[in-house]
């Protein structure tokens, strides 16, 4: 595994949040580098300021967002309707505490990420028409992937689900296993005599995974699109399961729990991790802005949305922490 476990919940969101606070600077930096605290020098409403700036009308919920930010992080004021720069507003980059983030991010892409244009591609799609960080899954972003889900905190929601899903001869399933890094660490909890199957919607992410694995003989690793059920699976075989980052894009959420529900064993675990949730956690407007250029959108829920969920396929909560406004369930069936 790629995170120390011996990090809790609470010390790993400090990590974290104090990453995403540095989001926000960055986003505040590339918005002022476009004029956009120069036009609000003055109060306009959403439309005032996409007229101002050339916005897209294709793009008005994202500049909603934009500015729900902005607003968020204290640069802009707003009375419902209009926004205008803040009185409270600086220019000047606070400090930021580095070893903090680095815990979140890691030592090596904390440069890169202060000084780099991470967050310049949200601004430029107000004006352009092609969305060029949606992200999709497929080879021509590998490395994006391979880096983002290799995140120390990206990383500690993944391996807390394979601690909680996954002992030695098990059967497990790695739902929405991406590139392979889960079905990796699923291989070495259940080892040589324990069965991992990996499931994934991409082809992409599957060609890269069945590679990965090449070298761990007990994980098998196929194409299936979660919203349309996994028939092909054998009903109450596996041990457990688990579903990190994907939970957003699932659009039929019902079926997806009570898919698990008929695959798992009596007493059987499933772990849905890296959930996006409505909150109102620190990261909550960055992360809504970030999520609604994903491709396909992410679509948050809430904790009481996902547990009855579950609790209706009888998958019961047994243990719950959040990371600024991801979650990360552990449920029974019971």
């Amino acid at each position: 595994m790629t995170t120390a476990l011996r990090e809790t919940p609470t010390t790993m969101e400090a990590a974290y949040l104090e990453y995403r606070r540095a989001g926000y600077e960055i986003l505040r930096r590339h918005a002022a580098q476009r004029g956009v605290f120069d036009a609000l020098e003055r109060p306009l409403d959403e439309e005032g300021l996409s007229e101002a700036l050339g916005f897209l009308p294709a793009r008005r919920d994202v500049v909603h967002l934009f500015l729900q930010a902005l607003v968020r992080y204290g640069s802009l004021e707003t009375d419902g309707s209009r926004y205008w720069r803040s009185d409270r507003a600086t220019d000047d980059a606070p400090a930021f505490d580095r070893d903090l983030m680095a815990k979140a991010i890691g030592k090596d892409e904390l440069e890169a990420l202060l000084h780099g244009d991470s967050y310049a591609g949200i601004v430029d799609t107000l004006v352009a028409e092609e969305n060029k960080i949606g992200s999709a899954f497929v080879r021509a972003n590998q490395q994006l992937w391979d880096e983002f889900l290799q995140t120390p905190f990206y990383s500690y929601f993944r391996d807390r689900a394979v601690e909680a899903v996954a002992a030695p001869g098990g059967a497990v399933l790695d739902l929405a296993a991406g590139p392979g890094f889960g079905l990796a660490d699923l291989a070495g909890a259940v080892d040589e005599q324990g069965l991992v199957v990996g499931i994934d919607i991409s082809r992409d992410f599957v060609a890269e995974a069945v590679e990965r694995m090449r070298p761990h003989p007990r994980v098998r690793v196929l194409q299936a699109d979660l919203d349309d059920g996994l028939p092909f699976l054998r009903q109450a075989y596996f041990d457990g399961a688990m579903l990190v980052g994907a939970y957003h894009f699932l659009r039929r959420r019902e079926r997806f729990f009570e898919t698990v529900a008929s695959l798992l064993k009596p007493g059987g675990k499933l772990c849905v991790a890296y959930v996006y949730t409505s909150r109102g956690s620190l990261d909550q407007e960055l992360m809504d802005l970030r999520l609604a250029l994903r491709e396909p959108i992410a679509h948050p829920t809430t904790d009481d949305e996902l547990t009855e969920l579950a609790a209706q396929a009888g998958l019961v909560a047994r243990e719950t922490f959040t990371i600024g406004c991801f979650g990360w369930y552990l449920l029974e069936r019971s």
